[in-house]
């Protein structure tokens, strides 16, 4: 509430906003509304049976971010700024893994054993058309995105989400470890120990069986 009553179309233009929102994040104890609610788990698991759960309820809390996101957008239309306004939604990882890195698996529509590398962007500008990208975007490439968005990208070799460039390998750290993802979905951790520089070590903390 605090960060949309400071959305003011006086001081609108020019004005950069971060908003950092701890959801969707175990313990995912909210519901579609808001409410709080106490299915178990909430954010460890014993079995498949309860990370299925887990899943179910991460899923909960995701249509409650969404309901925020949509008052933030309800609250730039009002104030006649939306069509103006470049809006980046992203995050540092994905849902949690239930096997880290083990071949794929579907359950609920959801790959549940790289999960964790799975990372959204959504991106409106007042450039852009609706629509799904193709291009092989990685987090490497949130600068250029970013400055491409803005107009200030001078060097037009820079990866960005908007500059088509030659398909590379997906990587993903993780535990100190780079991970290499492969055609088929799955992951497997790079073999040269000298190219684990640059992975420092995980914060994620949740319980694995």
């Amino acid at each position: 509430n605090q960060f949309l009553s400071e959305i003011e179309p006086s001081r609108a233009p020019g004005t950069v906003s971060y908003l950092h929102v701890l959801l969707p994040h175990s313990p995912y104890v909210f519901d579609e509304t808001g409410r709080v609610h106490r299915a178990p788990p909430r954010g460890r698991w014993k079995d498949k049976s309860e990370y299925v759960t887990l899943l179910r309820n991460y899923k909960r809390q995701v249509r409650f971010l969404d309901r925020l996101l949509g008052r933030f957008i309800a609250k730039l239309e009002a104030a006649g700024l939306y069509e103006k306004s470049i809006i980046v939604v992203t995050s540092d990882h994905g849902f949690t893994s239930f096997r880290d890195f083990a071949p794929p698996e579907v359950v609920d529509g959801i790959e549940i054993n790289n999960a964790r590398p799975r990372v959204p962007l959504i991106v409106h500008a007042p450039q852009l058309r609706p629509g799904v990208s193709t291009t092989d975007y990685q987090h490497v490439d949130f600068k250029g995105t970013v400055l491409a968005l803005l107009g200030m990208n001078g060097d037009p070799g820079t990866p960005s989400a908007f500059a088509p460039h030659p398909a590379r390998p997906k990587v993903f750290c993780d535990g100190g470890v780079w991970y290499v993802g492969g055609p088929d979905g799955s992951w497997a951790p790079k073999q040269d120990e000298s190219e684990q520089i640059g992975c420092g070590a995980s914060v994620l903390s949740d319980s694995k069986p």
